[in-house]
């Protein structure tokens, strides 16, 4: 497989960006200044086996969904357990595992990535016609999401992306993060969501002003412990989540049209993964941010719904807007 892999950049004024045909994994955001702020593999043979899908594009369900099962239209579907007793990230359906059809504009400013589920590939109803841009406007990376199903069917899809805007020299938890969200996930000790959102206030899961993550990410909190750090959906007011290093001289804003963000401060990696330039991989060392629809909606009418019906294709708009201060 790997001698079918090709890396493509678009590149303008103020930013380039390497992404691969496999997975849509996106390698390097380089600023203006040459500085990489996404976590990468040292090796490309590590993203045929990534359990930390970085900077894939991961669907048609992104996160777990309970017991590996749905109902849908009267119609029970089984999906494959892949963690535990549950599925995760859509199984061997994932589109991160998968080579898409690429078309890049003239300018190099703009790909159109493109690629068909298969009815029933992982137990999934519907042939969905997917398709996701990568598009360069001034500071900003635009990612625009498009599908549509023959039969209804679940499409909860995002871009796994891992942010670190200290040059991976240490971990993210001098960074500071803020978050528009007043409601977040209640998750079981399988990292499943019960249905209920909590309220952020008093809590290490209130953002909504600036706070250095590191202050909340070690206090004895059950939620916390459940993962050893963050792997929660927030419910957005505003659609926006920035992002801004310690010296506060990169910053990352990030809006979407999707109703949700889920927070995955990479709690799982280890020394044993080689990233960025050869680094040993460590704990914390990047912060996910997944614009998306809240994890196992299917399963829980107070959430905005995953589900993906003929007459009404998909369409989301995600944008990454990049500054460099003095």
């Amino acid at each position: 497989m790997k001698e079918n892999i090709r890396e493509y950049t678009l590149k303008n004024e103020k930013l380039t960006v390497k992404f691969m045909n496999y997975g849509a994994y996106i390698t390097h955001v380089l600023l203006e200044n040459g500085q990489n702020v996404v976590m990468n593999y040292a090796d490309i043979d590590s993203y045929f086996d990534d359990k930390h899908c970085l900077n894939c594009f991961v669907g048609p369900v992104i996160g777990r969904i309970a017991n590996a099962e749905f109902t849908l239209e009267g119609k029970e579907y089984k999906l494959e357990k892949n963690e535990g007793e549950h599925n995760l990230h859509s199984g061997s359906a994932n589109l991160a595992t998968k080579f898409w059809d690429v078309d890049v504009s003239e300018e190099d400013t703009c790909a159109v990535l493109t690629y068909q589920t298969k009815d029933g590939e992982g137990g999934f109803p519907g042939n969905v016609d997917v398709s996701v841009t990568y598009k360069l406007e001034g500071e900003t990376l635009v990612v625009k999401t498009e599908a549509e199903t023959d039969k209804p069917t679940l499409f909860a899809p995002s871009l796994h992306f891992h942010f670190n805007l200290e040059h991976f020299e240490e971990g993210i938890e001098n960074h500071l993060l803020k978050i528009s969200s007043q409601k977040f996930t209640e998750l079981t000790e399988e990292v499943i969501p019960t249905g209920t959102l909590l309220n952020v206030e008093d809590t290490p899961f209130d953002f909504r002003e600036d706070v250095k993550i590191g202050s909340f990410i070690t206090k004895d909190d059950p939620q916390l412990n459940i993962e050893g750090g963050y792997d929660h959906g927030f419910l957005l007011q505003d659609k926006e989540v920035v992002l801004k290093n310690k010296n506060k001289t990169v910053e990352l804003h990030a809006t979407t049209t999707e109703p949700a963000v889920v927070i995955y401060t990479n709690n799982g990696l280890t020394k044993k993964e080689k990233i960025n330039e050869g680094r040993d991989g460590f704990k914390h060392g990047a912060i996910c941010i997944e614009l998306q629809k809240l994890p196992d909606a299917i399963h829980h009418e107070n959430f905005p719904s995953a589900v993906l019906y003929p007459e009404k294709p998909f369409q989301e708009e995600s944008r990454y807007t990049f500054r460099l201060k003095q």
